[in-house]
């Protein structure tokens, strides 16, 4: 029959088991970190990329991303509210200026300029009424006038008959008075005529200028709807590729809506920004280095927007190859905006993990060649190819550009 063990011995048993279990967890964890110093310790030289150190120029940039568009893009736009009928081109097509884009419906549109142009006509038939009844006006006035000036005419020689009679000793003094006051009664109805007949004049000639006025005004909003309406039958402004086109038959657009877009796609610019805070660096005219992919293209900052937008200055590049068959729109790309140009400075390649100036860890190849150690470096500016040294390297050594930050080793071999 057993019998219990004693509370002592188990206890015992249990420490030396856990003791145990504790050692071969130590001795697993230690190997497995002896194995990876093993493999963090080396590395094969044909899986990194080495560059050596020189002495030369710097051209610093300005780095940014831009993206390649055509260098020229006209959207079209509805001149008028209306909706979509037909629909001729698509995207892609290639097309002279005055191909037909797409038509929309015109009813309403022509239905006012007809309007408006039997308008014009009423107004033009009111003019010529105006005018005529103005010449039948004014003849009848020059008539009274006339026959009042041959009326005034005989008073005048009544008078003198009179007065003579009146010397001769056989007329009176009363019919001489008659005849005068007859004669001046004439004059002042003389005088009234021509008043009125300039009065009437005037008033008619500035009645016809205010029609004729308003006929003009009518005439230029006329012709702005015939144009309009000649606008409204969408057409290509230009030779070029259709980028974008409105689609769906049927569907209503408003006045100003973009309805297509005609681009240039045998010339490109590139169209990238800058932070606000680097707005010192950056001027129109200024040289650019492109790169679009693997390609180098060179330019110029064109255009430069004054204000920015969100922290950012938008500008434009111009480019000297700029129907290159590498370009298309839509291409990303990388701006380098040229601002100082630094002679012999120490100086390597680009590295991976650049950022900017600052300090970095490099590893740099020893005298032997079998291994690389890690250096602390003072990097400074940059372009597209090379960055500054300021210290930590020196002309003629070989450096690492691969990064290697997930080595812990100052000293790793090469296998």
């Amino acid at each position: 029959m057993d019998r219990p063990l004693p509370r002592q011995e188990i206890i015992r048993a249990r420490r030396k088991k856990i003791i145990l279990l504790s050692s071969t967890s130590l001795a697993t964890i230690a190997l497995i970190a002896w194995l990876l110093s093993i493999d963090l310790s080396s590395v094969k030289a044909s899986s990194i990329e080495f560059a050596t150190a020189d002495t030369g120029a710097i051209e610093t940039t300005v780095p940014s991303i831009g993206r390649i568009e055509p260098a020229v893009e006209i959207a079209v736009v509805s001149p008028i509210a209306s909706r979509i009928m037909e629909i001729y081109l698509q995207a892609g097509d290639t097309v002279d200026a005055g191909t037909p884009i797409l038509r929309l419906d015109l009813s309403a549109i022509r239905a006012e300029v007809d309007k408006m142009a039997d308008a014009q006509n009423m107004k033009d038939l009111e003019i010529e009424q105006m005018q005529l009844a103005s010449t039948t006006a004014l003849t009848d006035l020059e008539m009274r006038l006339k026959v009042k000036e041959m009326e005034v005419s005989r008073l005048e020689t009544e008078v003198i008959n009179e007065k003579y009679l009146d010397s001769l000793g056989t007329g009176t003094g009363d019919r001489v008075r008659e005849a005068s006051l007859r004669l001046h009664t004439a004059r002042l109805e003389l005088e009234q005529l021509q008043l009125q007949l300039s009065n009437e004049r005037n008033s008619r000639e500035a009645g016809i200028r205010a029609k004729r006025i308003e006929s003009g005004i009518s005439v230029r909003n006329l012709a702005l709807q015939e144009q309009i309406l000649t606008e409204a039958e969408i057409r290509s402004p230009r030779k070029g590729t259709v980028t974008m086109i409105e689609n769906g038959i049927g569907k209503p657009v408003s006045a100003g809506h973009h309805v297509a877009t005609i681009a240039d796609l045998s010339h490109f610019k590139v169209e990238s920004s800058v932070s606000e805070n680097l707005i010192d660096k950056v001027r129109a005219g200024a040289p650019v280095v492109v790169l679009v992919g693997r390609k180098e293209f060179t330019g110029h900052i064109s255009n430069l927007t004054p204000q920015s937008s969100g922290g950012m200055i938008n500008f434009s590049v111009s480019l000297e190859n700029d129907n290159d068959p590498a370009l298309r729109p839509g291409l990303k790309a990388d701006v380098h905006i040229i601002w100082e140009v630094m002679d012999s400075v120490t100086r390597i390649p680009l590295l991976q993990h650049f950022s900017g100036p600052g300090i970095y860890d490099v590893f740099v190849a020893d005298k032997t060649g079998k291994y690389i150690e890690r250096r602390t470096a003072n990097l400074g500016a940059s372009n597209y190819d090379y960055i500054e040294v300021k210290s930590g390297i020196l002309p003629g050594e070989k450096i690492v550009l691969t990064d290697l930050s997930k080595f812990k080793s100052s000293k790793i071999r090469l296998k």
